[in-house]
């Protein structure tokens, strides 16, 4: 009788201990399953460091064709005029437009960037197109570029274009800075001759008026512009590509997405990106957080991936080229 005492005594602690196991296992999976969780929640998001810019402004991918620069003006007069009224809108002094946004201040901002020369539809909706516009128009006049209305922006888009001293009608001049490498002659590389035969031999298309060739064998971004049927060169870059152990991606792409910055690090950030392909973009030099320059090099395969651009160079591509735009890496 003691020896089946003794059996069922531990038979029930083994149940016992055996629960506890269980027990033990659900609570570590399910800890497991919540760290998991919250670390794939924090994935991609940047460092919180006091910048002057969100570290990324996504929006709409453009689905038609537009042109930045406006060739005619076409003025709208969609818009009634209690929207319209003497010309001006005022805001709430914290009131900001911005992408996603809509209504009556939408179709009015749409309305003024008319005026001044886009070919933009007055639907009161802020998507792609809007914000386009609205980036080449602040880069115009030469104040902050970030995509949105706020009283700066709107104090100018309510002057009379002929009063607006600071909006410029013809296409921006990159200046010939340390910052642009658009003013470095072709010498040693290719005649401009050459470049738009080999262009137009390939019967290259695109969906706009642009279209962007990078030549990684010898780290140049060549941009050009249809003009009477035929591609003529615009714009020559010295880039720096991706390295020997993570190389750019080759192919035909178009332009997608853009942005103001992006965060590379704690103290390291990439201004002016626009993206032709999942984590392939082109953008600036590296920089710090003030903007300077930590790493300038130019013209040999060092980034991860990306095309690596002078400041200005990625601010042309950034401000000047429509989406949809075609981009062959080969």
């Amino acid at each position: 009788s003691y020896y089946n005492v003794d059996i069922n005594n531990k038979g029930r602690i083994m149940r016992k201990n055996n629960l506890i196991y269980i027990l033990i296992i659900i609570l570590l999976t399910s800890c497991s399953r919540l760290y998991n969780s919250y670390i794939a929640s924090l994935t991609g998001l940047p460092y919180n460091i006091e910048v002057s810019k969100r570290d990324f402004i996504d929006f709409p991918i453009k689905q038609n064709e537009y042109k930045i620069y406006p060739l005619t003006k076409e003025i709208s007069n969609s818009i009634s005029k209690n929207i319209v009224g003497t010309g001006q809108y005022i805001f709430n002094p914290n009131t900001v437009v911005s992408i996603s946004d809509s209504g009556d201040k939408v179709k009015y901002i749409q309305h003024r960037l008319n005026e001044y020369g886009y070919k933009l539809e007055e639907d009161g909706c802020f998507e792609a197109a809007t914000y386009d516009a609205l980036i080449n128009f602040q880069f115009r006049c030469r104040i902050d570029i970030d995509g949105q209305i706020g009283l700066k922006t709107l104090e100018l888009l309510n002057l009379p274009v002929s009063k607006n001293k600071e909006f410029s009608t013809i296409k921006p001049v990159i200046s010939n800075n340390k910052n642009s490498t658009v003013n470095i002659a072709l010498n040693n590389y290719k005649s401009v001759s050459q470049l738009e035969s080999s262009i137009n031999s390939l019967k290259a298309t695109s969906n706009t008026n642009y279209y962007i060739r990078v030549d990684l064998k010898n780290q140049r971004v060549n941009i050009f512009k249809l003009k009477n049927g035929k591609w003529i060169l615009d714009k020559s870059f010295i880039c720096s590509s991706g390295n020997y152990s993570s190389p750019t991606i080759k192919g035909n792409f178009t332009i997608k997405n853009k942005g103001p910055m992006f965060r590379a690090g704690s103290n390291t950030i990439c201004k002016y990106f626009t993206q032709f392909s999942g984590d392939y973009l082109f953008h600036t030099v590296l920089l710090d957080n003030n903007g300077e320059i930590q790493d300038g090099r130019l013209g040999t395969p060092l980034s991860h991936g990306c095309i690596r651009l002078a400041i200005d160079d990625a601010k042309y591509i950034y401000t000047s080229i429509p989406y949809n735009t075609s981009v062959s890496l080969q």
